[in-house]
């Protein structure tokens, strides 16, 4: 009774041939455009690595001659985001904001022009600076380049 409920309810444990077939001819028909893939299997994220280990692991070999089978209800397929970028702005921000809470708000550092000097030691420091800097001249350079893509992505 339970089994045919949570086969109704669309919770299965383990994974169905048809599902693999249908997510090893998509991964490879999408590799050949150049495109990756992210699958999705009855809400559940399956890596590529997952249906290759099931082939594997069968000792089955994915005959590419037979038809593609159509797309089952359960399982989507997309073109996973690209991972996260900071824009400019945000990596300038981001330098102020650490610049300032590592270096200020301790009391231990005072600026004096482009150089950080420890209140304590009278020691210079001027790598948090430095990185500050070389970001704007480079995000400068790209602009004055008319480079604005790259400028923002930097």
């Amino acid at each position: 009774m339970y089994i045919s409920r949570l086969e109704a309810w669309g919770l299965v444990k383990n994974k169905k041939v048809g599902d693999m077939v249908f997510l090893m001819h998509k991964y490879q028909q999408r590799q050949a455009l150049g495109k990756n893939t992210a699958f999705t299997v009855r809400g559940k994220e399956i890596s590529y690595e997952k249906v290759k280990y099931y082939f594997e692991k069968r000792k089955k070999s994915l005959d590419m001659t037979e038809s593609q089978p159509s797309t089952p209800p359960h399982i989507l397929y997309r073109t996973p985001s690209p991972p996260p970028t900071f824009l400019v702005s945000e990596n300038l921000f981001m330098s102020i904001k650490e610049f300032y809470e590592m270096s200020y708000a301790s009391g231990l550092w005072r600026i004096d022009g482009a150089i950080c000097i420890n209140n304590n030691t009278g020691e210079t420091e001027v790598g948090h600076l430095d990185g500050f800097l070389s970001s704007c001249q480079s995000a400068t350079n790209l602009i004055e380049k008319k480079s604005y893509v790259e400028a923002r992505r930097m």
